[in-house]
């Protein structure tokens, strides 16, 4: 009797790390969608502020940035998320990226509260630039209305069809900043309608990183 019980209490705690592993399970790999050679990945709901949501099987949702942001902005130095257990309305603070001097804000795509922080892209933000949809997660929210808040998210062809718009946006922003600065080599690409390439920001000023700050995350524009 005492071994049948045994047997029963190592069985139920696999099945239960089984289901815990499941409901934490990590996204599927991107695919790439047709914008422009950025990944788009499916079942991910994007943000006008390019921050993604993708739901977990344990009812929470995962948050991070696109791979359009990571790209252009360049390398990294360090990342802050919003603590645990932190109640997140949509619009605030949730995620600020540091690279030398400069700061980006990046804002809640959906509100909450955060259940987990991903330490590891703390710890090592190269991650979001290898990554940045799976290894490159930030924060778990258990949403509040997630029903309201994914009604101005979008999602598959939706979703790169706005990116492309962005990009396209995005060139027209560097040539603006361009013209009152001195044109790189990678905002000649993007001049001439080329991909941006990585790390285009880095070559810019603070005034001009203020300003993609609030045309590209702060999340205004429909």
């Amino acid at each position: 009797m005492v071994a049948i019980f045994v047997i029963l209490t190592i069985l139920t705690f696999v099945a239960v790390e089984y289901f815990r592993h499941r409901a934490t399970a990590q996204a599927p790999v991107p695919v790439k969608a047709q914008a422009e050679g950025f990944l788009i990945p499916k079942g991910f709901f994007f943000g006008r502020n390019h921050a993604w949501v993708h739901l977990l099987y344990s009812g929470e949702a995962r948050v991070g940035i696109d791979d359009f942001v990571q790209k252009v902005i360049g390398k990294i130095d360090t990342i802050e998320t919003a603590a645990t257990d932190t109640i997140v309305k949509k619009g605030e603070p949730i995620l600020r990226l540091h690279t030398g001097a400069r700061t980006l804000t990046v804002a809640a795509p959906i509100a909450g509260r955060v259940t987990r922080v991903n330490t590891e892209l703390l710890t090592d933000p190269s991650i979001l630039h290898n990554d940045p949809y799976v290894k490159g997660w930030v924060a778990e929210i258990i949403p509040n209305d997630l029903s309201g808040d994914v009604k101005s998210l979008s999602i598959a062809e939706e979703a790169a069809k706005w990116l492309r718009g962005e990009i396209s946006r995005f060139r027209d922003f560097v040539r603006e900043q361009a013209s009152v600065g001195t044109p790189s080599v990678a905002g000649a690409t993007l001049l001439d309608g080329g991909i941006p390439l990585g790390g285009v920001m880095e070559q810019f000023n603070e005034k001009t990183w203020e300003a993609f700050e609030s045309e590209f995350l702060a999340g205004k524009r429909s």
